[in-house]
This record gives C-alpha cells, structure tokens and sequence, in this order.
C-alpha cells in the first residue's frame, strides 16, 4: 500500500483514485514473469581457458538467479553452441552437467542446452520452451491475482466502495487477460465494465483527475472486450460492444459537453482505434468484403437500449468495412476542427482536450489524410467487391484536404481520379462541385488552356447545380478572362462534350437509286447560363467514310428560322454547302435542318458533326459523336409550320437499320443469267461453259462480263470470248424480251501434285467469278449480277510408281544355272526395276507417247535409265475410256557411287509423256499433243548395306533352282548363318539345314539350291518354298531377302512358286491384281 503507484497512499499522486494506467504499464512491460538469460557457450581447445568461463558463467547465472528468486520471478537459461566439434561432444556434455550442478537448475526447467544448427531442431526446441514457459507465466500472473485480493484499504481513508470494486474488478480482469484471451477473461473485462459505468455516474467531471481516469479505464476496458470477441471470432459482437461503449458515454456526459471540441476529439479517437484494430484483424474474423451497412450515427445509438435482447439486433449490426471506419473518423475529426473554431472558451471537459489555443495548432488536415490514406488502403484489400463509390468519395476528401492547405497540384490529381464514377453514374451535385474545384485549381496553377475546358463543362451542368456555384464560377472567371485577352485571337480551343446537341434522323432508310430522301438534322442548345449565347460559325455533317460531307454556314443577315430545308446531290457533289442564321441564345434553341438527298448506291453513315462555335469569350472545335439507335425501335420526325418558325407536331419513324445510317439499292434489272457446264473436268483439258442470258425486262441494256477463275490460291487466266477470236472481250447489248448465248473457254492444268506415299485421292475445285453488269440505255443506272460456279476437277491420269531391286545386265549370267559362286560384278553398281502404272481416269480414249523417266540424284552418286532387252521401254500406249485399269510400264535404273563412304542416293524420279485423244469428240475441240511431267517418287535408294537377292531358275522334269545373291558392298567381313525349314511340297536336295557363311569385304556370293515339285503338287498353282534365314552373327539381326524374278510371289509374308506351267488366264488376272502397288514402296521384301 506505500507503493508510489497506489491509491491508498497518501503521499502518491493517484491518491483516491481507482487504478492509474502505470500500474498496468507495470506489470504488463516492466516485470516480468520469466526472465530468460541466453549464453554461448565458448569451446576452445584450451581445458583450463573453458574452466574459468564456465566458472565466470556460473557466478553470473547465480547472481541473476538469487535477484530475481527475491521478486518471485522465474528463471531460465538457454545456452547455445551453434558449432560444436564432434571430438569434443563428451566434453561439451560435462560442462554444461558441471553448469546444471553448480547453479542448481534443473536440465528440463532451468538450464536448456542447444547444440544444433539445423532449422528444425531450432524450430522444435524454440516450441519446446514456448510449452515449458507459458504455465509459468499464467502461474505468475494467478499469484498477483490472490495477492490484488488482499489489498484492502484502511477503513479510515473512507475509499468509495463503487471506486474499491471497480479498482478490483479491473485487475482482476486485466491479470485474467494477461492469462491469455479466453472466453472467462473477457466475461471478467465486462464485468469490470459495467462496475466502472456505475462509478462513472458518482464522478463530477469537475474532479478532474478522477473523471479523466476513470474515462480513460472505461475507453481501455471497452477496446479490449472489443479486441477479445475480434480474437475469440465474433466480429459482430465485438462491434456491438464497441457501439454501446460510445452510446453509455455519450448518455452519461452533460448536454453541454457533447458541443465541445472535446467530445469529438474522443469519438474520433475511439473511431481510429476501431478502424486499426480491424486494419490488423485477420480476413477471416473481419471481412474485407462485407455488404454494404450503414455505419453508427448518434441519433441511433439511443435507441439501442431497447434492441439490446432482441434478435433483429444482432442481424443489424454487423461490422463494416474498415474503410468506412476511417471515413468516419475523418469525419468526426473534421467535426472536431469545427468545433474548435466556432467556440469562444476552452471546454470544460477536461479528459482528451487542450486549451482552446492549442486546439486550433492541432494538424486537422494531417491527421484527416492519415485516415484517408488508410480507408484506401482497408478498400483496396476487397477483392470480391469494388467499392468504386466509397474509393471516389475518399479521393474527393482527399483532394479536399489539399486544396484547403493550397496544394492545389495534389488536389487536382485526386480530383481527376474521382470524377469519373460520379459522371458515369450520373451524381450531378457531386460531379458540379468536383468540376468547379477542377477550375479552381487551374486557374490556381496557371493552366488556363484547362481551366477553360473545365469551365465550359460547368457551361453543360443543369442549372439548378450551377446557381448556387455562380458566384465562385464568376470570380475565377475574372482571372481567366484576363488572360484571355493576352492570347492570339485564331487560337481555337477543342472540346469533344456536347455544346450543342445534334439528333440526325433519315425520314426512309431504304431507297431506289434515282429517288430523293430526307435527312433531318435537330440541334439543340445545351449550355446554361453560364454561355447563354453562342454562333455556330460552321456545322459539318461528315460521313463515315470522310469522302462526303455537309457543310451549313452562318450569316447573321438571314432571318433566323427554326426550320429549314436544303437539297444536296451528294452523287454529283462530294461537298455540299448552305447558308442559315445560326445563333444559338440560352438553353434549348432548336435549329432543324431537312436536307433532301440523292446519292449514288451503297449503304452510308453519319457518325460525326463537327461544329465551329464561336462565344464571346471562346473559340471552340466541338465534334459532336452520334448514337445510333437500334433497329427496331422508332424515332420522333418533326414536322414544322408552314412558315418554318415552329413545330407542328411530330410522326415516329420505325428504324429498319441503325439510325444514322441509309441504303441506297439498286434497281432490280430483270435480266436472268443461267450457266451450263460439266459437272466434273479433268485437268489438263479446256472446258467451255454456256452463258444464257435472257431479257425479261421492258427496256434495253448493254452489258459487260467480268470473270475470274482460280483452283485453289492459284488463279486462271480466263476471260469470255468468241471462239474465233481469243482477244475479243465479251459485251454487248441486249434488247427487252431478247435472250442471248455466250461461250467462255479456259484451260484447266495439270494440277500441282506433290509427291504421296497414299495415292491422289482428294479433289480439287475450279472456282469461277462471273460479274455481269448491265446498263440501263434509259436512265444509265448500271446494276450487277454476280454468279459464282464451282466446279471438282479429277486428275486426268492416276500413276503410281514401284521400286525393286533387278539384276539388270547380269541377268543372264545369274540365271545360267553353271554359273560359278563367286561374282564377276562390282556390288557398289545396282540396278532397280521401276514399275509405273498409269490409269486413265477421264470419259476419253487417250493415246500416249514419248515416254521418258526423268532422274535427279545428288552430285557424288548417280542414278539412271538405261536400256534392258528384257525390259524394253514402252512407246506408245492407248488408253480406253471404259475400262478403268492399271496398265503397268516398266523401266530399268542403275545407281552407282564415285566414293565408298556414300550410303544412300537421295533420288527424284520424274514421269514425262505426251498424250491425245484417239478420235473427235463433237463437245470439245480436237487436242493438240500436250506435253505431261509428274513427280511420282522421292526417296533415298540404299547403296552400301549388305542385302540377299532371290531368283529361281526352272529346270526340266519339274525341278526348279532357287538362288540366293548375298551382297557385301561394306568393308567388313559379312558372317552369315543360314538356316532351312523345308516345305512339304517341295523336295530338296543336299541340303544342310544349318551353314555358316564368310562372305569377304565388297564382294558377293551365289547360293544355288536344286528342288523338285513332290508329286502331289506338281500340277499346283501355287507351290510353298523352303524358308532361308540369313542371320548375320555380328550386327545380330535377319538380312531381307528381296525377290527380283516373277516367278516367286509372297503370301501372308511367306514366299511361294508360282507354276507358270500350269497357271490360267483367271490366275494371271488375280495375281496382277493383288500385285497392284500401293503407295511408296521401295521394294517387296521377304524377312
């Protein structure tokens, strides 16, 4: 009780009163509960140097530990050696066993050791001592808690029991708190509450330090029930709470004091501290994103009282955003500045105030940015809803600030950036004051090309906002008229708002060409007061496509009409002009214009007026951007008095096209076209296509064709003609009731082919643009017919190419069955037998001739046709309309190297022929020869690996020779081994099923195997042969066996003899057949 800080004590400054705020400061950031001490402790090598620090620690330890015992203060020592040496754990150990024994703290609650440098074992022990020390200090705080029991007064101070419970109340739920934030703490704080409240009403406020006390208890209790409900998750109810703190206050101080500069200055306070507690509150107690909700107002708080238990109050109130928290507080600190400079004395109440004089120092606009400031910041966190109003609102109050300490720069910006929502929404006072505060600041800053800008947007608000303005408008006004007069006389100031505003409406939107239509042009005057007179120098109603345009003048000598009527041919006058009286005075002069148009066909839209106004102060550039109305909807056309001085009434027109456009369309000729032609073409060929036109109409026409023809992204030369004259272009003319036949001709080319693996089986089309265009001899209109053919074109011929291995001129020698094994050819020159087929796909006999296969190769190998006795090269080939047939041509190829190290042959193959038809044919002219060429294969042709060739030989008495070529073209040594599986129709002899075969470096080898047909199979089609497999023993893989002789075919990949002896007609056809290539093969192989 002799404490310097207890009201008990006589001699302490806070005699008499509850609990001073140094008491909580006291136990809360002075003493402690746990004092922790933290050490490193040092490893040298040196046993006695690590003696003596220990030693030192000890004493150290022991002093701490013995002071603060004394308190009641628990201690703890952490020690910490981050790079302990692994030689020297046992040591390490020792000494802090030797620490522990010698300070007599135990190994789990006094002395911790930590020795580890990993992040986790410092996050697990840190945890560790988080569980170890929060029992103590909640134990701590239970021990002040019994002591602050026993402190009762001595009964001859006479303390007031109200003030004696408040005082222990308070710490007892401050000591709670102190606890941890449980539901009980704070049950404790509004039990503290509510017995401070009942305190409060004993206090005069005359008492200065009690009254200011117990205020600043109650405003320290209630932000912390306020902060315990935010911790424990109830955001409604903590905002609640906070809402009865400020209505309990506000009914218990006297009417005279709520007046006060004071009683702002406490409100705003308490508002700031509401608004940064929810600013550090998390987003899932407080939302961020909350509905709009209407915050508290004084006049509302009195009734609370009576909600308090009932269900629709809990509903009501709920927490707000914290942007609109601080906008409160701004407001009420503007209140406070209010106050402050409309009072005469100090206030009376002494809690939160000053002097009157040092009131008025206080930085209002400084603090109210701060707030300001924050609101943006607690918006912007929003992110499912924009709160574009409240952002506006709070950059206008910004803006507002500095332009009331003259830094009219930041206040302009600010004011920028809010107007827009205003003007979009259409708030109309709002965007009034912001534009002449816009004004204002310009003309502060010396902008007066911007000023005048804004100045005639003032000019645009309705009257009733811009009266009560007049005044501040006029006396800025003065400044920029006087700089007016010092600027050069043809500057011209643009403005792209509506000055005047134009409504355009055509009277038909749809008209023939020849016939006239009326375009109405409505202006309006939309300036106040502040310009009540204006000329339109000149009015410019320019078409969209900038290539017409209107152009009305003014003359001030003409009698002004409301209404006037022009005609302009806009077909014979790119730029038309007229004459009226154009003054426009005060708000809503009309001036309407009917201009009867004629034009040439299209469709047309006016999308701009551009406007030359000229005031007495300005010169203005006004465009003016038309709004089209929609189709569908209907529009006013005025119609005017006979004297064109006002309207007589009105009539809507239906809109068939957006409002400012119109279509002029053509006269609809009579005049059909029909179009005969061949359902499918084939390329290589001309074509005509008939053109039928008939006059069905009354007058005469002369006409013209155009046409286009292209096959794909490649366009034909074509353009109608006569027969007998190629270069004559096809027009004419064409009487009433006359029909008429043209001819077009056009040669379809050989079509681009690239080359395939899949056969051509895609089509291409022809695709013809006839633009006929007829021109009336009557009226000279010329109108057009458009007629599109499309036609498939087919490949005249189908052609495919095969690729074999051959023996070539070795022919002879290879199939002489007393030929010797080894080979007397070079294995680097191989010969290929290419097989085309053609097929003609057309309705016509063709005759082919000159037939030339054509071979690209690169430049160190070479690859090329030569001349075969058994193969030789065809001449002349008819092909039959009827029969669609393969018809197969072949041709002998040699490849050979000048180098080694050359593998393959990168080769083209090109066919070349000139065909023509066999007969006449009465559709189409005679063909002259024409030449032909197709690329029909690319590849590579392989040089240098090693392959096996198979022919077979017939014998007589039914024996056949079978003859395997092995080839070795590489420099290695090729080891082979053979192996046999015999067939049941054949019979071999000397046979060995198993051989290994050396075949030297570039050198070639002949197998010869005599086998005779078993007797059941000798009169059998097709004869199953012995299987050989060569596998060649170092790269272990099959060499392909590749068949160069007709007389062995492959079935299901097995290879069989084809008995030519005994085969028939029907067994010849079947096999060419299924011989039939597909695609891009190199070579038939047998594996």
């Amino acid at each position: 009780m002799d404490m310097p800080i207890s009201p008990f004590f006589k001699e302490s400054p806070y005699f008499g009163t509850i609990l001073p705020l140094e008491w909580i400061q006291l136990y809360r950031e002075i003493l402690p509960a746990i004092f922790i001490s933290i050490y490193n402790l040092e490893v040298t090598r040196d046993k006695a140097q690590d003696v003596a620090a220990d030693r030192k620690l000890v004493e150290e330890i022991c002093s701490f530990k013995h002071f603060l015992n004394l308190r009641k203060i628990r201690y703890l020592v952490i020690l910490i050696c981050a790079y302990p040496a692994k030689d020297i754990s046992n040591s390490l150990s020792n000494r802090v066993e030797h620490i522990r024994m010698n300070t007599k703290l135990a190994a789990s609650t006094g002395l911790a050791f930590l020795n580890s440098k990993e992040p986790k074992d410092i996050s697990n022990f840190m945890l560790s001592i988080v569980h170890l020390v929060r029992p103590w200090c909640t134990d701590f705080y239970n021990a002040l808690l019994k002591c602050s029991k026993m402190d009762i007064p001595d009964a001859s101070l006479q303390y007031d029991k109200n003030l004696l419970y408040s005082r222990s109340s308070l710490k007892e739920a401050l000591l709670e708190e102190f606890c941890g934030v449980t539901e009980d703490s704070t049950k404790s704080m509004e039990y503290c509450y509510e017995s401070l409240i009942n305190s409060f009403h004993s206090i005069n406020f005359q008492k200065s330090k009690l009254w200011c006390q117990c205020r600043g208890l109650l405003d320290l209790a209630a932000i912390h029930i306020v902060r315990s409900y935010i911790l424990l998750g109830n955001a409604k109810q903590s905002y609640k709470k906070f809402a009865i703190h400020i209505q309990n206050v506000t009914a218990l101080l006297p009417q005279d004091l709520k007046d006060s500069y004071s009683y702002y200055t406490w409100l705003a306070t308490q508002m700031s501290w509401l608004a940064q507690l929810i600013e550090k509150s998390p987003e899932l107690i407080v939302d961020v994103n909350p509905s709009p909700q209407r915050m508290i107002s004084l006049s509302l708080l009195g009734n609370m009282s009576r909600k308090q238990n009932s269900s629709p109050f809990c509903d009501e109130w709920i927490t707000p955003q914290g942007g609109f928290i601080y906008l409160h507080a701004c407001s009420l600190m503007r209140q406070r500045k209010i106050c402050a400079l409309h009072s005469n004395i100090d206030t009376s109440d002494p809690y939160m105030s000053t002097s009157l004089m040092e009131e008025r120092k206080f930085p209002y606009s400084k603090k109210c940015l701060q707030l300001l400031n924050g609101a943006l910041d607690m918006f912007s966190r929003s992110r499912k809803m924009k709160f574009n109003r409240a952002e506006s609102y709070t950059y206008f109050q910004i803006a507002e600030e500095h332009f009331l300490t003259k830094n009219y720069s930041m206040a302009m910006n600010n004011y920028l950036v809010a107007l827009p929502i205003y003007h979009e929404e259409k708030w109309k006072w709002i965007e009034s004051i912001l534009l002449l505060r816009l004004f204002q600041c310009l003309i502060k800053l010396g902008n007066y090309h911007d000023s005048a800008i804004y100045y005639l947007k003032l000019c645009l608000l309705p009257e009733k906002l811009v009266h009560p303005l007049k005044f501040s408008i006029d006396h800025q006004k003065l400044k920029l008229d006087n700089h007016l007069e010092d600027c050069d006389p043809s500057e011209r100031l643009t403005f792209n708002e509506k000055l005047i505003n134009v409504n355009v409406v055509f009277e038909k939107q749809d008209v023939i060409i020849g016939n006239t239509f009326t375009m109405q042009a409505v202006m309006t005057s939309a300036m106040n007061t502040l310009m009540d007179h204006a000329i339109v120098e000149n009015v410019q109603f320019i078409f969209g496509d900038n290539s017409k345009c209107i152009v009305v003048k003014h003359r001030s000598d003409l009698e002004f009409r409301v209404f006037e009527t022009f005609y302009c041919d806009i077909k014979d006058f790119d730029y038309a002009e007229f004459e009226s009286n154009l003054i426009f005075s005060g708000f809503g002069t009309q001036k309407i214009f009917n201009f009867d148009i004629s034009s040439a066909i299209g469709k047309f839209s006016l999308n701009r007026v551009k406007l030359i106004i000229k005031t007495l102060d300005f010169d203005i550039e006004n465009f003016v951007y038309l709004q089209a109305e929609k189709p569908g909807t209907s529009v006013q056309w005025l119609q005017p008095f006979k004297n064109g001085n006002g309207i007589s009434g009105h009539k809507f027109v239906s809109l068939t096209l957006p409002s400012t456009t119109f279509n002029v369309q053509a006269r609809i000729s009579k005049v059909n076209i029909r179009l005969n032609y061949d359902e499918v073409i084939f390329d290589g060929f001309e074509i005509p296509i008939k053109l039928f036109i008939d006059n069905n109409d009354v007058i005469d026409y002369t006409y013209n064709v155009i046409s286009t023809a292209n096959v794909g992204d490649k366009s034909l030369p074509i353009s109608p003609r006569k027969p007998d004259n190629d270069n004559e272009i096809q027009s004419g003319k064409i009487k009433a009731s006359q029909s008429k036949t043209e001819n077009v001709f056009l040669f379809i080319p050989v079509l681009d082919t690239n080359f395939r693996t899949q056969g051509y089986d895609d089509k291409e089309m022809l695709c013809i643009h006839f633009c006929f265009e007829f021109t009336s001899i009557a009226d000279g209109i010329t109108t057009n017919t458009i007629k599109e053919v499309k036609i498939p074109i087919q490949r005249t011929f189908d052609i495919r190419l095969n690729i074999q291995p051959d023996l070539g001129p070795n022919r002879s020698l290879l199939l002489n069955s007393d030929s010797t094994l080894d080979k007397a050819f070079s294995p680097y020159d191989r010969t290929w037998k290419a097989l085309v087929y053609m097929k003609n796909n057309s309705y016509m006999q063709l005759i082919l001739n000159n037939f030339d296969l054509i071979v690209e190769s690169s430049s160190k190998a070479k690859v090329k046709l030569i001349d075969d006795d058994f193969y030789p090269a065809p001449q002349r080939v008819t092909f039959p309309c009827v029969e669609k047939k393969f018809v197969e041509l072949p041709f002998i190829l040699s490849s050979s190297s000048e180098t080694k190290s050359c593998s393959f042959i990168d080769t083209k193959i090109y066919l070349r022929f000139s065909y023509t038809k066999s007969e006449k044919d009465f559709q189409l002219e005679t063909l002259k020869p024409r030449p032909y060429s197709q690329l029909v294969w690319a590849g590579k042709l392989p040089l240098k690996d090693p392959r096996i060739l198979v022919f077979l030989h017939e014998l007589e008495n039914n024996l056949i020779e079978l003859n395997y070529l092995v080839e070795n073209p590489s420099n290695e040594i090729l080891k082979l081994h053979c192996a046999v599986s015999y067939s049941a129709e054949v019979e071999m002899y000397d046979i060995d099923t198993q051989v290994e075969l050396t075949i030297a470096g570039e050198s070639s080898k002949i197998l010869k195997y005599k086998c005779g047909l078993a007797m059941p199979n000798i009169n059998k089609r097709l004869v199953s042969l012995p299987e050989f497999k060569f596998y060649d023993t170092a790269h272990k893989l099959y060499l392909n066996q590749m068949l160069v002789t007709d007389h062995i075919v492959l079935k299901k990949n097995k290879m069989y003899y084809m008995n030519l002896r005994r085969e028939t007609s029907d067994m010849v056809s079947s096999i060419n057949e299924s011989a039939l290539p597909n695609g891009n093969h190199i070579m038939k192989s047998y594996k």
